[in-house]
């Protein structure tokens, strides 16, 4: 296959192309060959470098592709994503992702994985490797471009528009000075037991009589508590110590995000779809198979919303989702912390309810601070969203133009990098106002 005009040949082919310049040279100069023509891989062994056994292979991986290119090995494979023991706290997440747009503010070019690793590991804990940091990276709405020739990293649009709608939202309820309140969860563990920790927080501290524990037997996926769970800590303590016409800001965690007249899905038994056919008013015909029953219900989707929005909205307060990926614009997440090593201290077996309400007491004094590095992380996102747009735009066109970007990760497939889907996350970017 003939190689592409104006594509740059890279640091390992221009190694390989000098080795085989150097090899015939020689046979020109002693006017013969090292090897017969009828030597053919010893010959390529001689002039590539590499062992007999790669050129084999490549030899078969050439007969079985035909005319098509031949890719990196193992370059397709999945990368495990990271495990439990492998995970960073919503803090220092905020933070690797700051790292990345202050890179692209002060370099003027997109950052590799070694590169920020560096950085990384110079700023928070961090004892793992690449593999690590690019799977957190990733798990955090951010995926490598493919610009042709490099990879530019950059942050998904739709968790990106999301951020935007939120915080000119915020700004706009900051500036009516409306009553917020934030809620959140906290899980303190020991080696069998679970304690999960409910409450509520304003500009002044902690809302007294919001705060709940619900224990229960540690597991691997009961990090949440359930969405009845919740809603019901929504009416009986939450809404009772609520002003009126407050502002209720919380994250997309399963438990806030179950919906009014959830639709069953295309998976379900036919049993599920003819109940929730009947539940609203679309009777089905005996006999009629599931691609049918499936067919009716997309037919009459329709755009309902969370169950606790419609019970905050019902009692005349208003309700904003937090950004995908953004935990650190809730005040709670810095005041967790201590809540944490609190509580901890005194043990799961001895947890009561008082000695919750004296931990989150405890944060009172660091409160104002805790408040205020929200409100300055917001406005650093507002004041820095639309520059790093224009960054990255003039780095992709540049890539395009020219294909001569030195600073990008090489290493990342590009299979499925360009969604152009501003929708994924939609829902989530849906504000509730009564």
């Amino acid at each position: 296959m003939p190689r592409e005009r104006g594509k740059t040949v890279r640091a390992c082919c221009r190694e390989l192309m000098r080795h085989v310049i150097t090899q015939v040279d020689e046979e020109s100069e002693a006017q013969e060959l090292k090897y017969p023509l009828v030597q053919a891989n010893r010959r390529a062994v001689q002039y590539c470098n590499i062992s007999a056994g790669t050129v084999s292979k490549i030899r078969r991986e050439g007969k079985e592709a035909g005319s098509a290119p031949l890719t990196t090995p193992g370059k397709q494979r999945p990368r495990k994503a990271p495990s439990a023991k492998q995970s960073v706290s919503n803090i220092e997440l905020g933070i690797i992702r700051r790292i990345i747009r202050n890179f692209y503010l002060e370099e003027k070019k997109s950052p590799n994985i070694e590169k920020l690793l560096a950085i990384v590991k110079d700023r928070i804990p961090f004892p793992w490797g690449d593999d690590t940091l690019r799977g957190i990276i990733k798990g955090s709405g951010h995926f490598f471009r493919s610009t042709g020739t490099r990879r530019v990293l950059v942050e998904e649009r739709a968790v990106a528009s999301c951020r935007y709608f939120y915080l000119k939202e915020m700004r706009k309820f900051r500036q009516e000075e409306a009553n917020l309140v934030f809620l959140d969860e906290c899980c303190v563990e020991d080696k069998s037991n679970q304690a999960i920790i409910v409450a509520a927080s304003s500009s002044s501290g902690f809302l007294i009589g919001t705060e709940r524990i619900f224990r229960r037997k540690k597991t691997s996926t009961t990090y949440h508590i359930t969405g009845l769970e919740f809603e019901n800590w929504v009416k009986d303590s939450l809404l009772p110590n609520l002003t009126p016409k407050s502002v209720v800001v919380m994250d997309n965690s399963p438990c806030h995000s179950e919906k009014v007249n959830k639709q069953p899905s295309k998976y379900a038994t036919k049993p599920e779809m003819i109940a929730w056919l009947g539940e609203n008013k679309l009777p089905a015909r005996p006999g009629m198979v599931k691609a049918e029953l499936w067919k009716l219900i997309e037919n009459h989707r329709s755009e309902d919303g969370y169950r606790v929005d419609a019970v905050l909205n019902s009692a005349g307060h208003s309700v904003l989702r937090l950004p995908p990926h953004h935990e650190e614009l809730n005040p709670l997440e810095f005041a967790w912390v201590e809540v944490k090593s609190h509580v901890s201290a005194g043990g799961l077996q001895t947890l009561e309810q008082l000695t919750v309400s004296r931990a989150l007491q405890s944060c009172k004094k660091n409160w104002p601070e805790f408040w205020s590095r929200v409100e300055e992380l917001e406005k650093e996102y507002w004041s820095t969203d639309g520059p790093i747009e224009d960054i990255q735009d003039d780095i992709v066109e540049h890539m395009y133009i020219y294909g001569d970007m030195k600073e990008s990760d090489e290493g990342e497939s590009s299979a499925d990098d360009d969604d152009d889907s501003y929708t994924e996350l939609g829902d989530i970017c849906k504000i509730d106002k009564h």
